[in-house]
């Protein structure tokens, strides 16, 4: 026999999993747009980033593996592994760190995954590895 309690309890259980769902898709919406919201590279950073003019500088412009951009100074003193600012497009640090090459330190740019650092702490490792 069902009892009347039985039968209330599954449209209930439906209520409740129904409203999780929302709930669900509300957060992973939000998420996707908070990481989407960042502050983009100005028109003068992807010259730093292309080489267009680092190379007359003594500074020569590559790509790594992992998508981490390397300004190599033509004879570096130094190096500096570079983790961008929370939600800024990395390449907008270009220009910075073109700078830095042409004073002989050579630098890495870490290009973390939605441009959040805090998602790739460990990049600074497999850099020195390469």
């Amino acid at each position: 026999m069902i009892s009347a309690n039985d039968s209330k309890a599954a449209p209930k259980a439906k209520r409740i999993a129904l409203i999780i769902g929302i709930v669900l898709v509300l957060v992973l919406a939000g998420c996707a747009w908070y990481v989407n919201d960042y502050y983009h590279a100005d028109d003068v950073a992807p010259a730093a980033v292309t080489d267009e003019d680092g190379a007359a500088d003594g500074v020569t412009v590559r790509e790594l593996e992992n998508g981490s951009v390397v300004f190599d100074a033509a004879q570096p003193k130094a190096g500096l592994i570079f983790y961008p600012g929370g939600k800024v497009e990395p390449e907008a640090y270009a220009p910075l760190l073109t700078r830095f090459a042409r004073q002989g330190i050579t630098c890495v740019l870490v290009k973390p995954p939605f441009n959040l650092a805090i998602l790739n702490m460990d990049a600074a490792d497999r850099i020195k590895k390469q």
